[in-house]
């Protein structure tokens, strides 16, 4: 990645013209400027499902990003925005922007990793301060697996008995826990298994992608909600989406509840809406893999609201969990 600078040229696309400004806080990466691009010609501005929508058409590697919308020659609300963001971030931020006479669109994220598709394989890398890095591939046909990453700078080969198309996702842990960091496809997108939608709670919705993948159906955990509420609740505070909370992972975090448990997983998502927060659920491979892990006895969900109306959902899941006490 280099550094952002000050570009100031002209891409000439048959509509409003569009400068790529810069001097911005963070690492110039061309798909994102592409996006804003797209987005300043359209207009508007795009659910945060569009967006990731968005940013696989265009071949970005990237899970997901946050875009916002900013009066033309408002360069302060950009810094401010940018780091703000930074703060929340706990790896490099890369960006790109777009400018018209009318808007000034900047995407921007924090970049722990990369993948990259080789024939039919994928290499990548992470950054430093992450560690353990897997791949988790969704085939064609829903099918889960998760591969080890040793020699992943080289090159992984994805085996040849998953249907194609498959999506491949790079996970590895940081200081938030572990997250997906990087995605792509092998084969033609087009076909992917779909999302699971189910129009009722939390709950049932988790109950539902199980059901969907083969899992078993879960019992219901006071306790393991009572924590999910409280983790979803300093999610929507921190605006970090991650596992960690005051140096304490989800495991720790339900020994302090007085509960151990043989396995312990968690999947948190900001979206929105309630409905947003679980479709980006169904739409991650390793999300997937965690909630609809077969393992899984117990579990707990629940939501909460920020300062911005988004909805910060937490799913917390357990392997024959028992109460030792606190």
């Amino acid at each position: 990645m280099r550094a952002c600078l000050s570009m100031g040229f002209v891409l000439g696309l048959g509509m409003p013209s569009i400068v790529f400004a810069g001097d911005l806080p963070c690492a110039l990466d061309p798909v994102l400027t592409e996006v804003a691009a797209t987005v300043a010609l359209e207009g508007g501005v795009p659910t945060p499902e569009a967006l990731r929508q968005l940013l696989q058409s265009t071949g970005s590697d990237l899970p997901n990003a946050f875009l916002r919308r900013f009066p033309p020659n408002d360069d302060a609300a950009v810094l401010a925005w940018l780091g703000d963001l930074a703060r929340r971030s706990d790896a490099p931020l890369v960006c790109g922007e777009a400018v018209t006479a009318q808007r000034r669109i900047v995407v921007a994220t924090a970049r722990a990793g990369s993948l990259e598709v080789v024939g039919e394989a994928v290499r990548g890398r992470i950054e430093a301060g992450y560690r353990d890095p897997r791949l988790v591939v969704q085939a064609a046909d829903g099918e889960l697996v998760n591969l080890s990453a040793e020699g992943l700078e080289r090159a992984v080969p994805i085996p040849e008995d998953l249907d194609r198309p498959v999506r491949v996702q790079l996970v590895a842990s940081g200081p938030s826990g572990p997250r997906p960091v990087a995605q792509c496809v092998l084969g033609q997108p087009g076909g992917l298994p779909p999302v699971v939608h189910v129009d009722t709670d939390g709950w049932d919705q988790i109950q539902a992608l199980r059901r969907a993948h083969g899992g078993l159906r879960l019992r219901w955990n006071r306790l393991m909600g009572e924590q999910a509420q409280e983790h979803a609740a300093t999610v929507c505070r921190t605006r970090r989406v991650g596992h960690v909370d005051a140096g304490q992972d989800p495991e720790e975090r339900l020994r302090q509840a007085g509960i151990e448990a043989r396995v312990v997983g968690e999947a948190v998502a900001r979206g929105h809406s309630l409905q947003a927060a679980f479709d980006a659920f169904a739409d991650s491979p390793s999300h997937l893999a965690a909630i609809t892990d077969r393992r899984f006895t117990d579990g707990g969900v629940a939501a909460a609201t920020d300062s911005e109306q988004n909805i910060c959902v937490v799913v917390l899941l357990a392997a024959w969990p028992r109460f030792v006490g606190r």
